[in-house]
């Protein structure tokens, strides 16, 4: 049986790409888009690297501030459209 441990980790990662583009195309501060998700900054922060492990509604929460929905969302990965930064 395949293991499938890690797996959500790495569509978190793609939505921290995503969030963090759209947070620069609108020209929030960190400290604004946590504010705007209820978050920490640090915890913020942590979604946009990729090395936190938020919860599913965090993602939704942060996506619906900046005018988007889950499937605006699930299209950015599905279709590539976000590239991978290696050093976010």
């Amino acid at each position: 049986m395949k293991n499938n441990r890690g797996k959500g980790k790495e569509s978190f990662r793609f939505y921290g790409q995503i969030l963090r583009r759209k947070r620069k195309e609108l020209g929030l501060t960190i400290e604004k888009a946590a504010e705007l998700g209820n978050l920490s900054s640090r915890g913020y922060a942590k979604i946009e690297k990729g090395t936190g492990d938020p919860k599913f509604s965090s993602v939704l929460r942060l996506a619906a501030a900046y005018g988007m929905d889950l499937g605006e969302l699930n299209d950015c990965i599905r279709n590539d459209s976000i590239p991978i930064e290696k050093n976010p």
